[in-house]
């Protein structure tokens, strides 16, 4: 545990010019934000660029980590010879991203209260709707969405690394091409009703919706018509560990420096 917590705190210097880089986007966005409002009258730029804000981090651990690698780049060999396994060294890898984003979210989150908070917004909250619990439901989905994105990342680029020391640089196209016909197969499956038919099944109960929004505005918006499956979250899961598995495969049998 002690050579985990080692190198997860060198994964945290190594990915804080990331983090740096995308907290300086993140301030740019929320300066410009605060001139609209001030200084030109606009009474919702505020809310605006803070949601803006908070759907940016459904990316944050995908370009994390892609400036992590790069940055990384010239000391691959000393990440490759750690005695750790693969699985501890990607999930330092994914920590330490977690960690950069919800410093990044949390300022973008008070950004954006404050602005509905001053846009008068929260007044306008329909009589039933429990926006903390639907903004607390709404960041937990958010962090499996980012992950999810940097699992698959780290899947993408291991293979790209292992596929480049074989190939060289026609990795580029095997890439382009693998990732072409992924996108083809998911859509063939998706059309066939495949994916429907493994994904949505195990729609949340009632008493789940009322926890969120009371019964009556339930029926008033309709809420039994856009169900939320189970079945999408454990497929999900599911996909991910798979995913996380082969890219710890990679790192442990076949990835070389190249």
């Amino acid at each position: 545990m002690t050579a985990w917590k080692a190198l997860f705190r060198k994964e945290l210097r190594v990915g804080s010019l990331g983090f740096i880089m995308i907290l300086g986007i993140e301030l740019a966005v929320i300066i410009l934000g605060l001139y609209l409002q001030i200084r030109g009258q606009q009474k919702l730029a505020v809310s605006v660029t803070g949601v803006f804000l908070i759907g940016c981090h459904f990316f944050y651990l995908f370009g994390y980590l892609m400036i992590n690698v790069i940055i990384e780049k010239k000391t691959l060999h000393l990440w490759l010879n750690h005695p750790l396994p693969g699985w501890s060294l990607l999930a330092a890898k994914l920590a330490g991203g977690v960690v950069g984003m919800t410093v990044s979210l949390f300022i973008a989150c008070i950004y954006t209260w404050t602005g509905f908070m001053i846009s008068g917004q929260m007044n306008n909250v329909p009589e039933g709707l429990h926006i903390y619990r639907i903004a607390a439901a709404a960041i937990f989905f958010l962090y499996w969405v980012a992950i999810y994105g940097g699992i698959t990342f780290l899947l993408i680029w291991l293979a790209f690394r292992c596929m480049r020391t074989r190939v060289g640089r026609a990795a580029w196209l095997l890439m382009i091409f693998i990732l072409g016909l992924a996108v083809f197969l998911i859509g063939k499956l998706t059309q066939a009703g495949v994916t429907t038919a493994l994904m949505d099944w195990g729609p949340l109960p009632e008493p789940a919706y009322r926890f969120f929004v009371s019964a009556s505005l339930a029926r008033e918006l309709d809420l039994s018509s856009m169900p939320v499956y189970l079945g999408n979250f454990v497929v999900d899961l599911v996909i991910m560990l798979i995913f996380y598995g082969l890219s710890s495969w990679l790192l442990d049998r076949k990835m070389e420096v190249g």
